[in-house]
């Protein structure tokens, strides 16, 4: 949750923002030296770092844009390991923040160029469970829309995940096609992710080992995973 406050003056907090800090709310303000140290969740917006209201709301919506919602399918103890890499990233400054930024613009914009020049990409290398809020599963369809957004096509993208994996370890006669001997995983869609690399989330049903798993055991079985996860013995470390 956000909370705004436009009537700060340097060395000021109004009653109402006070008291929303009394909240797990981040506040976005301009001004006040004192609200870094007395928000509870030590996280703040301060509208100065943006050079104008539009780019102010466009990192806005893209917050808003997170994937949070799948916390609730993982446990407290897998939780608790990410709240170090927050405190960390909570306590860089505004140029680390930027930097942090700029390589990743940097790196991701070299992409086009060693897929022109043969090199093979393959999706996942940081899609792994430990790295905090890049949740298992959702964290490869959005691996491939970056892939996407950044030079390459929906069907490179794809082949990264599904043919240049497998052919890295020497498993393409076991896996990326679908074949007599191959092993039996599919992704059945709704919709054409060669036309909309998010298509890829539309997911109808899947086949793991040969058994077919329609959308509404799927369903059922992120219910039971939450419901499983909510009752873990872990004590959060917030």
């Amino acid at each position: 949750y956000f909370a705004f406050e436009n009537s700060i003056q340097k060395g000021y907090i109004t009653e109402k923002l006070y008291s929303m800090l009394s909240f797990p709310i981040i506040p976005v303000y301009y001004g006040s030296l004192e609200v870094p140290a007395i928000t509870k969740t030590k996280s703040y917006i301060k509208a100065s770092d943006f050079s104008s209201p539009k780019e102010l709301a466009k990192y806005l919506l893209f917050l808003d844009q997170n994937d949070d919602e799948y916390l609730k399918y993982l446990g407290q103890g897998l939780k608790n390991t990410y709240y170090w890499r927050i405190k960390r990233a909570a306590a860089d400054s505004k140029e680390a923040i930027a930097l942090r930024h700029q390589v990743f613009e940097k790196s991701a914009s070299l992409l086009p160029l060693l897929q022109k020049a043969g090199v093979t990409i393959i999706a996942g290398t940081d899609a792994g469970y430990l790295n905090s809020f890049d949740y298992p599963g959702i964290g490869l369809h959005n691996e491939l829309g970056l892939l996407v957004k950044y030079g390459l096509s929906p069907l490179q993208a794809l082949q990264a995940s599904i043919i240049n994996g497998p052919k890295y370890f020497n498993k393409s006669n076991e896996y990326g096609s679908i074949n007599p001997g191959f092993f039996a995983d599919l992704l059945l869609l709704e919709a054409n992710p060669l036309l909309d690399i998010s298509n890829t989330q539309k997911i109808a049903s899947v086949v793991v080992k040969g058994k077919f798993i329609s959308r509404k055991e799927l369903d059922a079985l992120l219910v039971s995973i939450a419901e499983k996860a909510s009752t873990s013995k872990f004590k959060s470390l917030e």
